[in-house]
C-alpha cells in the first residue's frame, strides 16, 4: 500500500513482487483453513477469526484486487461481519465494495 505513495524513484517494484507473493501464500493457507474448520484457527470462532476479519476487511478496502479468485474468504468475511460484535466495529461511511 505504501511503495505506491513513494515518489517513483523510491519505489521498489522488486520488493512489492516479493511481498505479494507471500501475501497470495497467506491467502492460500487461510483458504484451506476457513474450507477445512469455517473458522481462522482450530473449531470455533477465537481471537484469530477477529484478527482475520479485521485484516480482510483492511484488504477489501485498501486492496480488494488481492481477494479476486479467493470467493471462500469473502464468504468467511461476510458470514463473520454477521455478528454484530464484528458487524458494529465497521465504520458507517465505508465505499461499497
Amino acid at each position: 500500500v505504501m511503495d505506491g505513495q513513494r515518489a517513483p524513484a523510491q519505489r521498489d517494484p522488486a520488493m512489492v513482487a516479493k511481498l505479494d507473493t507471500k501475501v497470495h501464500a497467506v491467502l492460500r493457507a487461510m483458504t484451506e483453513q476457513v474450507r477445512l474448520s469455517g473458522f481462522a484457527f482450530g473449531t470455533s470462532f477465537t481471537l484469530a477469526d477477529i484478527a482475520f476479519a479485521s485484516a480482510l476487511g483492511y484488504m477489501r478496502l485498501r486492496r480488494p484486487e488481492y481477494l479476486a479468485g479467493y470467493g471462500a474468504l469473502e464468504e468467511y468475511h461476510e458470514r463473520q461481519l454477521l455478528r454484530p460484535s464484528l458487524a458494529d466495529t465497521v465504520p458507517p461511511n465505508l465505499p461499497p465494495v
